[in-house]
């Protein structure tokens, strides 16, 4: 029984990765077929974050959240889903025990949406992040052991958030933690 549900998961996780690459690959082709529709970021988010507050709670980490409710989007709500869980996945994998990752919503005075993940974890150089934003490329650095990841998690998410026609930026300073925004203009918002 130990043995079927190792081949099971493994069997699943390989379908995530070839998943994966089959998504940027469609997105970098431009045939990404989005499925739009409406729905509130917030609750959005509350579905996404008791997926990885175990993985938090595990390693120490605070997850706090500070969510604006009543923000609605038009966006293939599944792909915005993937881009959440690959954000705050990255988050908690790179923050030490102890530290924290915040998730957070706004609503800009230009009527833009911005959904920010801000850790507190090792951070990145520049030419770090444009290395973790190629596919299939892994930073290897002291502070940072290398993980059982594909290397496409941030390149796919950034690819997601274009396709959606969203923004995408990464802030980060090594020792200093990362952040990220997904910007989502006034055009892709419902009123609430």
């Amino acid at each position: 029984e130990e043995y079927s549900h190792l081949i099971h998961r493994s069997g699943k996780l390989l379908l995530d990765i070839i998943s994966d690459i089959l998504d940027l690959a469609k997105v970098e082709a431009g045939t990404l077929e989005l499925d739009e529709e409406e729905f509130s970021l917030g609750e959005l988010l509350e579905e996404c974050l008791p997926i990885v507050e175990f993985n938090a709670r595990d390693k120490g980490l605070r997850l706090e959240r500070e969510i604006v409710p009543d923000q609605f989007l038009l966006a293939d709500r599944r792909i915005v889903k993937q881009m959440i869980l690959n954000l705050l996945s990255n988050a908690v994998r790179f923050t030490q025990p102890g530290g924290q990752v915040i998730v957070s919503t706004s609503c800009e005075a230009t009527g833009d949406v911005v959904m920010r993940v801000r850790d507190t974890g090792v951070g990145m150089s520049a030419a770090e992040i444009e290395q973790a934003l190629k596919p299939f490329k892994q930073i290897n650095s002291l502070k940072r052991k290398r993980t059982d990841g594909t290397g496409l998690g941030l390149p796919l998410t950034k690819a997601m958030v274009e396709a959606n026609r969203a923004r995408f930026a990464i802030n980060s300073a090594p020792g200093e933690g990362t952040l990220v925004e997904v910007t989502f203009p006034s055009a892709r918002v419902l009123a609430g």
